[in-house]
C-alpha cells in the first residue's frame, strides 16, 4: 500500500514523495528504469517514461515565482563541505539550500549533489503552485493556477529534465527558507522519513524552489554511487556538535513512534549496500539510552530503504551533552564494528 506523508512540525508542514512504487508517494511511471544501483538508494524512476495530465505545462495561468531584487552573495566556503555544481540563477534561499546540502554531504563523506537547472525550475514551479492554491500537496491538478504536472516526475520532465539520473524523490515544506527547511530545528533532516534522500548515496542532482519565503520544495534525481559496497555513513557524524535535542515525532505522519509526541534526535546509518545491524547501543556516559531501532523490515510502513537504519532515542536528549553510539553487523557481506559520538547543542 502506498502512502503519502503529511508531517506537521513546529513551524510548518512538510511532506515527501518517492518515485519508488513501494515507498513514499503515488504511483510511479510505467516502464521505468532505476537509474542508480539498486542497493544504494530508494529505487528511482525514469522521468522520461511519464507524461503530465495535459502532456505539456499550462503556462497561461502560472504566476512566475518571485526573484530577488539584488544578486545574492555566495556563502563562504566551509571546510569539509562538498559543493556540487550551481544552477545558472540562484536566489539567496537557493544558495542556503545548496550550502546546507554541501555541508551535510561533506560531513557524511558522501558525494556532492549538483543543482540542476531543470530540477530547480520544477521545484520552484511546484512551490509556486502550492502558494497559488494555498495548500501543501505533492499532486497538482490540471486546470488549477500554476499547474505544470500531476506528479513530481511529470513536473521534472515538463521543466526539461532528461538526466543524468532519473526522478527519485520529492520533499515539500511550508517553511520556505533554504536553511530552516533543511538543517533547521523543524527541517527535513530532523526527521526520519524526510531525511532519506539527503543521506542517500544514490542521490546526485537536486533543485530547491520556494515562494515568498514559504512552500519550499526539493526534488532529487538519482545517479550517485557509494564509494564502495562496504561504505558506511552516519548522521550525525562522529564528533558532530550542536545537534538538536528533540524530534517532534508525532508531527511526522506516519509517526515512527506511535503514541509518542516527542523523541530524541534520530540517528541514521547508510551503507553502500544492504545494511544489517545486529547490535546497537546509545549511551550517555555509563548510562544506556533507551531507543527504537527501525529498518526496512521492522518499520511498519516499509519506507526505509534496506541500505539505511535508524536509531531513535525514546526521550528528548539533554542539552550540551555527549552521546556515544556503537553498532555491529554487516554491510553487504563485510563486517561492521563502528563507534561514534556527537554532542547536542545548548538550545
Amino acid at each position: 500500500m502506498r502512502s503519502l506523508l503529511l508531517p506537521l512540525l513546529a513551524s510548518g508542514l512538510l511532506a515527501c514523495s518517492s518515485a519508488d512504487g513501494g515507498s513514499i508517494g503515488g504511483d510511479p511511471p510505467e516502464g521505468s528504469d532505476t537509474g542508480a544501483p539498486a542497493e544504494e538508494t530508494t529505487p528511482a524512476e525514469d522521468s522520461g517514461a511519464a507524461t503530465t495530465d495535459s502532456g505539456t505545462p499550462q503556462s497561461g495561468d502560472t504566476a512566475a515565482p518571485p526573484t530577488d531584487t539584488a544578486p545574492p552573495v555566495d556563502p563562504p566556503v566551509i571546510p569539509g563541505a562538498v559543493y556540487g555544481k550551481k544552477c545558472a540563477t540562484m536566489s539567496a534561499d537557493d544558495l542556503e539550500a545548496w550550502e546546507d546540502i554541501a555541508v551535510l554531504r561533506g560531513k557524511a563523506k558522501m558525494g556532492a549533489v549538483d543543482c540542476i537547472d531543470a530540477i530547480q525550475k520544477a521545484s520552484a514551479n511546484h512551490a509556486n503552485y502550492m502558494q497559488l492554491n494555498g495548500g501543501l500537496s505533492h499532486d497538482e491538478v490540471a486546470g488549477k493556477p500554476g499547474f505544470t504536472g500531476a506528479k513530481f516526475w511529470d513536473r521534472m520532465k515538463a521543466a526539461g529534465f532528461a538526466g543524468p539520473g532519473s526522478a527519485m524523490f520529492e520533499v515539500i515544506h511550508s517553511i520556505g527558507d533554504g536553511h530552516g527547511s533543511i538543517l533547521g530545528e523543524a527541517g527535513w533532516v530532523n526527521t526520519l522519513y524526510h531525511r532519506i534522500p539527503f543521506v542517500s548515496f544514490g542521490a546526485k542532482g537536486f533543485g530547491f524552489g520556494n515562494n515568498t519565503g514559504k512552500w519550499a520544495t526539493v526534488d532529487f534525481s538519482s545517479g550517485g554511487a557509494a564509494p564502495s559496497p562496504t561504505a558506511i555513513a552516519t548522521w550525525p557524524v562522529d564528533g558532530d556538535k550542536d545537534i538538536w535535542t528533540t524530534f517532534r515525532c508525532a508531527s511526522e505522519i506516519p509517526n515512527p513512534l506511535p503514541g509518542q509526541t516527542y523523541a530524541g534526535y534520530p540517528i541514521s546509518l547508510t551503507g553502500g549496500s544492504k545494511l544489517t545491524i545486529a547490535e546497537h547501543t546509545i549511551s550517555q556516559g555509563a548510562a544506556p539510552i533507551e531507543h527504537v531501532f527501525l529498518t526496512r523490515t521492522s518499520d511498519s510502513t516499509g519506507l526505509i530503504p534496506d541500505t539505511q537504519v535508524y536509531l531513535i532515542p525514546k526521550a528528548p536528549l539533554a542539552k550540551s551533552t555527549r552521546y556515544d553510539v556503537k553498532v555491529k553487523g554487516t554491510v553487504g557481506t563485510a563486517p561492521v564494528d563502528l563507534a561514534f559520538s556527537f554532542t547536542t547543542g545548548a538550545k
